[in-house]
């Protein structure tokens, strides 16, 4: 393997942690021609290491930012907006629990962002659980997406001629 080889997969190594659906995918398979096999060990491997970064980071995300709110403002009520997407995210939270917000998080919303949303939901003790979970179902994805593409991808390339 040559430099521009590992350019490559560093590439879509950092866009699957990051999208795996919409940037980490499409990239791996329609940019870079990677095979089945390489999609699924870059798919692994970036989700695996993406949730545990998050979930590390988003526990001091979230006390650096409780702690800088009530400094800034000792006296502030605690009002909290509710818009389309937080609704989605309660709903998901009240009927599916930890494993459907891991499950809708690599399509909807992305790995960092759904792992911060599982630890504010669910604290830190679910953290084991939310790697996992999100590990999980970011791989699923991956798969059903990637045979999904490939079906359709002569009716993709047709209309955009």
């Amino acid at each position: 393997m040559n430099a521009a080889e590992w350019g490559k997969i560093i590439t879509d190594f950092l866009a699957f942690a990051y999208r795996p659906s919409l940037i980490g995918l499409p990239t791996a398979m329609f940019v870079f021609h990677f095979s089945f096999s390489k999609i699924l060990l870059i798919s692994l491997t970036s989700s695996i290491f993406s949730s545990i970064v998050s979930v590390y980071l988003s526990e001091e995300l979230i006390l650096l930012y409780n702690y800088l709110i009530k400094k800034a403002f000792p006296n502030r009520p605690k009002k909290k907006r509710m818009t389309k997407t937080n609704r989605l995210l309660v709903k998901v939270k009240r009927y599916f629990g930890i494993v459907g917000v891991s499950i809708i998080s690599p399509l909807v919303l992305s790995i960092p962002f759904g792992t911060f949303v599982a630890i504010s939901f669910f604290g830190y003790k679910s953290r084991v659980k939310t790697i996992v979970l999100m590990s999980i179902s970011a791989n699923l994805w991956a798969i059903i997406l990637y045979f999904t593409y490939n079906k359709f991808h002569a009716y993709f390339i047709e209309y955009f001629k």
